[in-house]
């Protein structure tokens, strides 16, 4: 607990690869408040017309360098238009790119 009295927890599902931070969670008088709740999740996560914003990049300077090259950088808006089999599909600025699962799951949004 902070000078605030805000606790920070973290819950991790490894079943689903989900990381989820509640931040700013506020006890007083045995009431639970929640703020600012955001789920950080992998980008092959996403499910079609979901939209997210990228958060980091979990990958080695070549994941990252070609990453950063395709418009995948670190704050961008992404839309997922296929999710299925085979490669990704997402809009990024206006433009359709394909990527692959291996890739994609280097990619952390933040919903």
């Amino acid at each position: 607990m902070n000078e605030n009295g805000y606790h920070m927890i973290m819950i991790i599902n490894s079943k689903y690869e989900r990381m989820i931070l509640m931040e700013s969670l506020l006890i007083m008088n045995n009431n639970i408040e929640l703020h600012n709740i955001s789920e950080n999740i992998s980008l092959d996560f996403l499910k079609p017309n979901e939209s997210a914003r990228i958060k980091e990049i979990q990958g080695g300077h070549t994941a990252s360098k070609r990453l950063f090259e395709l418009g995948l950088n670190r704050g961008s808006e992404v839309k997922m238009m296929k999710n299925d089999f085979g490669p990704i599909i997402l809009y990024l600025s206006g433009h359709k790119l394909a990527l692959g699962r291996g890739l994609a799951h280097k990619v952390i949004v933040e919903r």
